[in-house]
Formats: structure tokens, C-alpha cells, sequence
């Protein structure tokens, strides 16, 4: 029997799968094959790779270790045995609901507004899709944006709108202990922070390491949802322990794919979505997403997000549930440029959000993994900003109402629709900025 050795890589036993089984194709989130361990002439066999371990698994139930002895392989710790590592659901059936009052609407009710994190971005129990390619700084920002809600700063210009710091998971897969060190370091630095300010952020942020979990081998998490169209199972158990000893008020996964063992493109997605919001319970959940491998004869990914930022999302990888059940859909693009240094291009559209134009993100210095957008004024915004400019000259540090402000954009003679438009996006980019607790606004002095 030809044996893989105990030290072989990961890169050596999936290429030792894949030269063993027959009608190979490579998909979005892995390969297809037909399984051995049935003999069927369908592409029932899928192959992942999840946080540096293969999972061969076959949509007609054959067991990972049926699989491997088919085609002369034994189990090791390089792969996911589904039967030995995921506990059995004890979810149970939901009781039959028999009154639905409390769940109409009530136009004659009083009911609070959508409360902030980050004013004119991000709401409380929000369910978010991250995208972005791979190795496109998307857990770097990712983090730098929770380390902003654990100390109670600011995002990209986006106010921190709290009372108070909030309590942050990230459910990490993939990356290194060091790496992780050297980005958290590098962006406490690049922030700012006070010694008093990364204390909150060491008491607030908690970073959950999957692939150490994994390596060290004492203990795992295990996919929230496995199956197939016909069989669907999850996996709740653990999760809800982890959330009930680990309560937060946002929570990264990062990334998604990671987090579940079913197809991408399947149905099911939706019904993970969904789970998701019912699982974290009105906490922000947000899911960092790949998008699909891309293609040399479409236009470039910075061109297209620059242009129209919702059909660059459209390139997202798997079912389009992925993107429907989010409420927000933040967006970046990564590129290297050859007079400044990498960029980030980044913007955001949801449900309850005018869109986020995109905007350029640079480092604040070389290896700072902190990310601050250079200040441009977009070709659109050039006469109201022009106009604001000339209207505070005279006392440029004095806040301002923003229905004063308002008032100043339409004597450019533009509807009352676009000035407002205008005025969100001149907050979003940072020209007009809103002084700690007050309601009005004034021009970045900087730019005066």
C-alpha cells in the first residue's frame, strides 16, 4: 500500500488525492471528483482545504476514511474525518408557534432608531459581507476597524457613535500567532493608542486562533453547518458555548469558508446565513469573503469598484445568499502602486446606508498595517466643498448645524436631494468633521 509519510505537506497529500481519483475539475472552493468509495461516474466528491487540513467529502455519504482506502491512503492528522470531529446536533425541532401578534408591525408604536457603531457605516446587529481577494489586506483592516470599537476611536473618518468601548470576537483560521502580533502591535502603534487606550483594547478584543487550535491538536471548533441539499446538519452546540463564554457585540469570522463544510454555490447557504443571525442572537456579525478567481479579459478589479462599486461585488465567490442576507456589503480592492506604495480601494453599500463612495486608503507609514484615506476631493463634490469653504472662511473653527451646512450647498443651485447626498459624503471623506460631543459639524482645518 503506497503511504503518505507522517511528514509529508499539506501540498503533498492533496496532490497525492487528487492524482488518484478520476475526472478532476478545480472550483471556486476547491476540486470536484467522482469518489472512489462508491465508483459512481457523477462529480460527487468534493475537496476542500480548511485551516491547513484536507476534507475529501463525498455528497452520497461515503466516509472520509471509505475514500482514502479506496485509492491506497490512510487517515492522519492531515485530514477531516466528519463521523469522529463533528458532534451530533441536539438541536431540537422548534416548537409550533401558534401567535405571531408581537411580530406584526404596529404603525401606531414608538420604536428607537437603528443605533450606531460607526456613524454613517456601520449599525448595531447588522450581518456583514466583507469582500475582497485573497492576500488583499482584508483581516488587516478587518482588525484595525475592531481595534478602533474596542478603544471607542474612530474608523476612516467614520465617528465612533457609543457610549461606551464595545466587546469584539474574531474567530480567526488562518493565520500565524505571529503574525497576528505583529499587525495588532503595528496598528496599536499606528493608532495612537495610550497605554490606558491598549489596555481597553487587550481587555475588549479577544482573537480566537482556529489553525493554533488545530495545530496543537487539543482542541478544534467545529463547522457550523455540514451537507448537501438533501442533508443538512448543524452544529450548534459548540458555537453557542463559545458565544456564551465569549459575549460580544461584534464578531468577525474570518474567513467564512472556513466556518462551514458545504458548498459554496449551494441553496443551503441561505439557510447558513440565516442561522448565523439566530446563532449570535442581535450581535454584529461580520464575515470576511473571497471573491471568484478572476479573469484576464475582464475590466481590472480597481477599475470596475471605481466605477460601479455593486457590480464589482457581483464577482463575490459561491451563492449570491452570500451577499442578499447581508445588510451591509463592504468592499476593497488592493493594488501597488508605483509612485506611492500599496493602496487599498475601499467602499461600502447596504440597506439602510446611502452608498459609501470608494475611497483611497494608504498606509500611514511602510509596515504600519494602519490604513487612512488620502484626502480628495471627488470631481462631484468640488463645487459644494468649494462653496462651504468660502461660506466659514471668516470663522472656519466654529461648529456648524448641518442644516445650515445644507442650505449653503444648494445655493449652488443643486436639489435638496443631492446637497444632503453631498453633505453624507463630504462627513464619509472626512472634510467635515463632527467635534466630540456636539451635533454640528465643522471643515477639516487642515483643508481650509
Amino acid at each position: 500500500m503506497n503511504l503518505l509519510s507522517p511528514a509529508s505537506t499539506i501540498d503533498d497529500q492533496l496532490d497525492q488525492l487528487l492524482t488518484r481519483v478520476q475526472r478532476v475539475s478545480e472550483t471556486d472552493y476547491g476540486f470536484r471528483a467522482c469518489c472512489p468509495g462508491h465508483n459512481g461516474n457523477e462529480l460527487s466528491l468534493s475537496i476542500f482545504e480548511r485551516g491547513g487540513r484536507i476534507l475529501p467529502y463525498c455528497w452520497d455519504d461515503c466516509s472520509t476514511e471509505k475514500i482514502l482506502r479506496s485509492i491506497g491512503l490512510e487517515m492522519s492528522a492531515r485530514f477531516i474525518d466528519l463521523e469522529k470531529e463533528v458532534p451530533k446536533s441536539n438541536t431540537k425541532e422548534p416548537k409550533e408557534r401558534s401567535d405571531y401578534a408581537e411580530f406584526f408591525f404596529d404603525p401606531a408604536a414608538t420604536s428607537e432608531p437603528d443605533e450606531w457603531i460607526f456613524e454613517g457605516f456601520l449599525h448595531k446587529g447588522e450581518l456583514v459581507t466583507w469582500l475582497g481577494r485573497e492576500k488583499h489586506s482584508k483581516t488587516t483592516l478587518a482588525l484595525q476597524m475592531v481595534i478602533c470599537a474596542a478603544v471607542g476611536k474612530p474608523f476612516l473618518n467614520f465617528r465612533f457613535a457609543p457610549a461606551k468601548p464595545l466587546k469584539v470576537l474574531v474567530i480567526d483560521y488562518e493565520s500565524k500567532t505571529g503574525t497576528i502580533r505583529k499587525r495588532y502591535d503595528a496598528i496599536c502603534r499606528g493608532l495612537g493608542l495610550t497605554k490606558d487606550e491598549q489596555r481597553n483594547v487587550e481587555e475588549n478584543l479577544k482573537i480566537l486562533e482556529v489553525r493554533k487550535m488545530r495545530i496543537e491538536g487539543e482542541l478544534d471548533l467545529p463547522p457550523l453547518a455540514t451537507g448537501n441539499k438533501s442533508k443538512l446538519q448543524f452544529n450548534v452546540e459548540e458555537w453557542k458555548s463559545l458565544i456564551a463564554e465569549h459575549c460580544a457585540d461584534i464578531y468577525i469570522i474570518d474567513p467564512l469558508r472556513c466556518a462551514h463544510y458545504l458548498d459554496e454555490n449551494d441553496s443551503q447557504i441561505a439557510n447558513l446565513m440565516i442561522s448565523l443571525q439566530r446563532l449570535f442572537k442581535g450581535s454584529t456579525i461580520i464575515l470576511l469573503h473571497h471573491l471568484r478567481k478572476s479573469d484576464d479579459q475582464a475590466e481590472s478589479d480597481q477599475k470596475l469598484i471605481e466605477r460601479d462599486i455593486h457590480q464589482w461585488s457581483d464577482r463575490a465567490r459561491g451563492s449570491g445568499a452570500i451577499k442578499a442576507h447581508a445588510d451591509l456589503i463592504v468592499c476593497q480592492v488592493r493594488s501597488e502602486e508605483e509612485e506611492t506604495g500599496p493602496a487599498i480601494f475601499w467602499g461600502a453599500f447596504g440597506r439602510d446606508i446611502a452608498d459609501i463612495d470608494v475611497k483611497k486608503l494608504e498606509e500611514s507609514d511602510p509596515d504600519s498595517f494602519t490604513w487612512t484615506p488620502v484626502k480628495r476631493v471627488p470631481q462631484k463634490l468640488q463645487k459644494s466643498w468649494q462653496v462651504l469653504r468660502e461660506h466659514v472662511r471668516a470663522a472656519p473653527n466654529t461648529p456648524r448645524d448641518k442644516r445650515e451646512l445644507v442650505e449653503v450647498i444648494l445655493s449652488n443651485k443643486v436639489s435638496e436631494a443631492t446637497a444632503y447626498r453631498h453633505f453624507d459624503s463630504l462627513v464619509q471623506a472626512g472634510f467635515l468633521v463632527r467635534p466630540p460631543d456636539s451635533p454640528n459639524y465643522i471643515l477639516d482645518e487642515k483643508l481650509v
